[in-house]
């Protein structure tokens, strides 16, 4: 099954967080990104890097949901 990807705007970072940018991830997750930037779930075509509750900075901070 291939992971659902939703991003939240993060209004605040923890400093424990684990942050990434958009420029360390791979390409499937870039793609992906701008269209669940928009609030929409997208789907993966292949598992990816992306972490549950990680950080990604990409137009904002955005916390990452991944459900398999």
């Amino acid at each position: 099954m291939n992971p659902t990807v939703r991003l939240e705007r993060a209004d605040a970072v923890p400093q424990d967080a684990r942050v990434r940018d958009f420029d360390e991830l791979d390409s499937d997750a870039q793609h992906a990104l701008p269209g669940a930037v928009d609030g929409d779930p997208v789907t993966l075509d292949a598992p990816t890097a992306l972490e549950d509750g990680e950080i990604v900075k990409y137009t904002g901070y955005y916390r990452i949901s991944v459900a398999e």
